[in-house]
């Protein structure tokens, strides 16, 4: 199932990487991460939704999440795939 996220993702990518002096030389060295509450419950009963977005390409993963304390499962899902994805481990998280 596809859960469309109406949100300007652009914006929310270019605030994160003001946060941030330089810009890392490969994946995973750095990933940005946000989460927020929605003004409306999605059909399926998501309020909340957490991005990650890796440093160095940018590329940037949307969760929805039922409940905000679906966070730590959630990034720890995340962490998994994208080490077995990359070979490498997550070097530093930064979150708002």
């Amino acid at each position: 199932m596809i859960h469309v996220v109406l949100v300007d993702l652009q914006s929310l990518i270019d605030y994160l990487f003001q946060l941030v002096e330089h810009h890392c030389c490969k994946p995973l060295e750095l990933i940005h991460s946000n989460l927020w509450k929605s003004f409306v419950l999605s059909n399926p009963g998501y309020r909340y939704y957490v991005c990650f977005v890796d440093d160095y390409s940018r590329y940037t993963w949307v969760y929805p999440l039922k409940r905000k304390s679906d966070f730590l499962p959630t990034f720890c899902a995340f962490q998994k795939l994208m080490e077995n994805l990359f070979d490498t481990k997550i070097k530093m998280f930064q979150s708002e």
